[in-house]
């Protein structure tokens, strides 16, 4: 009986093709080059971790009541959640943690907003008297910091901060960079110090010293104004008093009337409707019209109705003309002030200086 010869087709093909061999091995290398040159690599790949947490804190609490008052009320909505792998918790003094781990192919935005609808469906059996409500947390790799820059000089700290706010603006300009935080540096800050008893003598409230503060340091844009043939652009920093300004801070309502002509210039008419004043014992609405001229946005008129006296009924006026720029501000330089109708009286500017320097004692009595 003779043996037979056993034979592999494949193997038996390619020593006798040798030429092909070649050849099929010097494509796939090209084709392996060329697909590990254009496959994408990255220094610091996003990495999205499918996890959800929820922390819930709740002070004076053991921690096997925080499981069963807490830990417990949260999963129990949780466990229904579509893409929901596994759920883990912690229960600690005062301190609650509970991760929610999803599917790999889910998104991370959805998985989160899903845990937020059942942590809200939770809250009607958590305690009434919870500081906060739970928070629910994902983690981001791509947000945490890469790189710390770390900058010391023989500088003052408002130096350091400005070089700081140098650093990272040119960091931010890099189109690869998402965020830059300074972390350390002082924050420049007003301390407003008060006397109680001058507060209390005149009835005054912390919330009044706030408010008066918060009116009076508003910047406003107040359009364009043209200028020996030059349109500028006219910045109003509120650090003067002006009820248009800041109506609304003020409770003020400004309703737009429509548009009037006022000697010539093409004006739109405002309506500023203050709060209540007393005149002659009453209650009576405290109303001024501004009228705004539409081409510069510069107040060319106001007028209110007077309420009381020999001229109740009247209208005063008040007309401001001849702007100039003083220091970057547009200021009229002539107000003419008074009755509709009647006797007027200009008042001309030859000069406007802003926030001078002024010598106290031109304004003390004369001693005897």
């Amino acid at each position: 009986m003779k043996d037979k010869i056993k034979e592999f087709g494949p193997s038996n093909w390619a020593i006798n093709n040798k030429t092909a061999i070649y050849v099929i091995t010097v494509l796939l290398s090209i084709i392996g080059y060329a697909a590990y040159q254009n496959l994408p690599k990255e220094n610091f790949p996003e990495i999205t971790i499918p996890k959800i947490f929820v922390r819930t804190i709740y002070p004076g609490t053991s921690p096997q009541n925080m499981e069963n008052l807490v830990t417990k009320q949260i999963e129990k909505q949780l466990k229904s959640t579509p893409g929901l792998v596994r759920i883990t918790s912690n229960s600690y003094q005062d301190y609650s943690f509970i991760t929610a781990e999803f599917n790999t192919n889910i998104d991370i935005k959805d998985a989160k907003q899903r845990v937020k609808d059942a942590v809200d469906k939770a809250k009607s059996d958590l305690p009434n008297n919870l500081p906060e409500d739970p928070s629910v947390i994902d983690i981001n790799l791509s947000e945490m910091p890469i790189l710390y820059v770390n900058i010391s000089g023989d500088f003052d700290l408002k130096k350091l901060k400005d070089f700081a706010d140098i650093m990272k603006d040119r960091i931010e300009s890099i189109k690869q960079i998402s965020g830059v935080d300074i972390v350390g540096a002082l924050e420049q800050e007003i301390q407003i110090n008060v006397d109680l008893n001058k507060m209390n003598a005149a009835q005054i409230s912390f919330t009044d010293i706030e408010r008066a503060i918060g009116y009076e340091n508003i910047s406003a844009s107040g359009g364009t104004i043209n200028i020996d043939g030059v349109r500028r652009t006219l910045n109003i920093k509120k650090e003067f008093p002006n009820a248009l300004i800041n109506y609304k801070n003020l409770g003020y309502t400004a309703t737009l009337l429509g548009t009037e002509t006022i000697d010539g210039t093409a004006c739109h008419k405002v309506k500023l409707d203050k709060k209540t004043m007393m005149a002659e014992g009453k209650e009576v609405p405290n109303v001024e019209y501004y009228y705004i001229d539409k081409e510069n946005n510069i107040p060319i008129l106001t007028e209110t109705e007077i309420q009381s006296g020999e001229m109740k009924g009247k209208t005063s006026q008040t007309k401001y003309s001849d702007y100039q720029e003083v220091d970057g501000v547009i200021v009229a330089f002539s107000q003419t002030s008074g009755i509709k109708d009647g006797m007027t009286q200009t008042i001309q500017f030859d000069k406007i200086s802003l926030n001078p320097k002024i010598d106290e004692s031109k304004f003390l009595f004369p001693k005897k």
